[in-house]
């Protein structure tokens, strides 16, 4: 029984190391899936407040003075934008990157899990066989 008992933990004990790689890469999944939505979302509303300004500036062209104006800006506009893109290329990047290390992280850890994990079910398989062994044994001396 006590056997059994200590057979039952070790499997849970392997089932949950099991799990725990899975874990980890879904839980670096998430984070990288939640840290790319928040990057979209930002970049999105300053586009958006860019083209809304944009807007609102054509919207005030009453006369040739106003367009001149108007035209007058859209060099600026082009820079903010440009210089935007340029920020948002380097986040972006550096977002990637991040998820590269954590990513070879995550596989270092997991390998070094499935590797104890394969250890501790050879030595139990070992263990398994060794009182077998002895079982089989104590009963031929016993039959004979």
């Amino acid at each position: 029984m006590a056997e059994q008992t200590q057979t039952v933990r070790e499997f849970n004990q392997q089932m949950d190391r099991m799990v725990l790689p899975a874990q980890r890469v879904g839980a670096l999944m998430m984070n990288n899936i939640e840290r790319m939505a928040q990057f979209q979302l930002n970049t999105m509303q300053a586009y958006s407040h860019i083209a809304f300004r944009q807007w609102r500036d054509a919207l005030e062209i009453r006369d040739q003075q106003s367009l001149r104006e108007f035209f007058g800006k859209q060099s600026e506009c082009m820079r903010e934008v440009g210089k935007k893109m340029a920020e948002d290329t380097e986040v972006l990047a550096s977002i990637g990157q991040e998820f590269a290390r954590q990513a070879q992280h995550v596989a270092e850890e997991n390998v070094r899990t499935m590797t104890d994990m394969t250890h501790a079910l050879e030595r139990a398989a070992q263990q398994d066989a060794q009182r077998a062994a002895e079982r089989s044994g104590s009963r031929r001396s016993a039959n004979a």
